[in-house]
């Protein structure tokens, strides 16, 4: 057996019923764990099919929102909705909102009405991996979430573009600073007129729906989520593989589920699975239970909050000291430690 599409890629699979949810679903089977057999190190795009009233030039707003932003655990799912200007009025008071304002059964409700307007209502996804989140935050050089997030609405924006459809106006919940942002999205789209607000997935219906369309499909990729641990680079299942409990969690850090979940699915060697944020300092935390000395030494009161921990004074470094004479690392101490050394666990070594 071969992996079947990504689970992104499914999502786009909608018909007249609604049936997008399931369509996630359906890739998660035993042969085929969300399409993802390797590491992904890079976001997942899917374009759903352009809706008849968009095409032909028609000028269309486009909102874009995201869901799993905080959450230790999952993916990042950025969504953009869209539709013709001359049907917002008209598709404003089917009720979309805020996704985080709305329960799961009228979430659920709400995306099945997204599916069932396909003849006028368009949509994009963007799904940010945790590896992925996970491996541009801890490089040398970090890429912030706010990077990461302004490139998935930018991508978003561009194959919906380049789909042939005419974006006049475009509107994004607000990430990070405003004003930087719209700046950014006005020299990538000079000829769309560009709003940025803090809660604009409550403000505009766009957005709301953007927010619903997101939300849903990261919390149904949780429910059905299937470890590729489990399987071989070709999809077949590995024998012995461990088996980790299944995500009945938000994935929040906060989430009491959430937090047994950690606890019970960390390996003493490898850690976590793949659908782990391990850049998140929830999950930094959790490796260092129980305290070594080496955590012990990087959890030592500093001078000030948000400094590098000091460097101590070490019994062996005066051992063979002649008398009166005084060790170099007498001057270093209560110094600064570097935050590299902090961060890399790196001690001074006491014998070779």
């Amino acid at each position: 057996p071969t992996p079947s599409a990504s689970s992104a890629h499914a999502v786009s699979e909608l018909d007249a019923a609604g049936s997008a949810s399931d369509a996630v679903a359906a890739t998660t089977d035993a042969t085929a764990p969300l399409g993802r057999v390797r590491l992904q190190t890079g976001p997942v795009f899917d374009v759903g099919p352009i809706p008849d009233a968009c095409k032909n030039g028609v000028p269309c707003c486009l909102g874009i929102d995201e869901a799993g932003r905080g959450p230790v655990i999952g993916s990042m799912v950025y969504g953009a909705a869209y539709w013709p200007l001359s049907e917002n009025d008209s598709i404003s008071k089917l009720g979309f909102n805020d996704s985080k304002q709305l329960g799961e059964a009228d979430r659920e409700r709400m995306f099945k009405v997204i599916a069932s307007e396909s003849e006028r209502i368009g949509h994009v996804l963007c799904d940010l991996p945790a590896e992925y989140i996970s491996t541009s935050m801890l490089l040398r050089n970090p890429i912030s979430l706010n990077e990461l997030s302004f490139r998935a609405a930018i991508g978003m924006v561009r194959r919906v573009i380049e789909a042939g459809v005419h974006v006049a106006e475009i509107y994004v919940d607000a990430v990070g600073n405003c004003e930087r942002y719209t700046e950014r999205l006005e020299r990538e789209f000079p000829q769309a007129a560009i709003t940025v607000k803090p809660k604009a997935d409550a403000l505009y219906k766009v957005v709301g729906a953007a927010s619903i369309f997101a939300k849903v499909t990261r919390d149904r990729s949780l429910k059905t989520w299937v470890f590729r641990e489990a399987f071989n680079q070709d999809g077949t299942k590995r024998p012995r593989a461990r088996e980790f409990e299944p995500l009945l969690c938000s994935g929040y850090p906060g989430d009491e589920k959430t937090v047994r979940w950690l606890h019970a699915n960390a390996d003493p060697v490898f850690g976590y699975p793949s659908v782990v944020r391990h850049s998140w300092k929830t999950t930094r935390n959790l490796y260092n239970e129980p305290l070594d000395e080496v955590v012990a030494a990087d959890k030592r009161p500093s001078a000030s909050k948000g400094d590098a921990p000091t460097i101590c004074n070490l019994e062996w470094e005066r051992l063979d000291a002649e008398e009166g004479v005084m060790k170099l690392s007498a001057f270093l101490t209560g110094t600064k430690r570097a935050k590299y050394f902090a961060e890399k666990r790196l001690e001074h070594v006491h014998a070779l």
